[in-house]
């Protein structure tokens, strides 16, 4: 079961549900939140922070991108500035594909 059909009806998620689906720390998490620009918190009366269905596929994209493609931080920052606010797998693949063609 995907973490999309898990939480289908669930628009705003706190950082410990951010942190299950993604699998990561929720230190790391937050680190990326002031690292990275787009990651767009609302935050409650009660001070708690809730992430919106977009920001944890963001979570999700720079987790890719830092661990899978092995993408350093200011590379992947550079590639998420460039793109939409979704980013897809094919669009990373394309990109690194243009860059590999560049560098031969």
């Amino acid at each position: 079961m995907t973490w999309k059909s898990r939480f289908a009806d669930k628009p705003y998620f706190r950082i410990e549900e951010v942190s299950d689906i993604t699998r990561l720390p929720v230190s790391m998490l937050t680190d990326w939140e002031s690292e990275f620009t787009g990651i767009q918190a609302e935050t409650t009366p009660a001070d708690r922070k809730l992430y919106a269905r977009q920001d944890v596929e963001l979570f999700l994209n720079i987790k890719h991108l830092l661990f899978v493609e092995k993408i350093g931080i200011e590379q992947a920052k550079s590639l998420l500035n460039q793109r939409p606010s979704v980013i897809t797998l094919e669009h990373i693949r394309r990109e690194l594909r243009i860059i590999r063609d560049m560098l031969s």
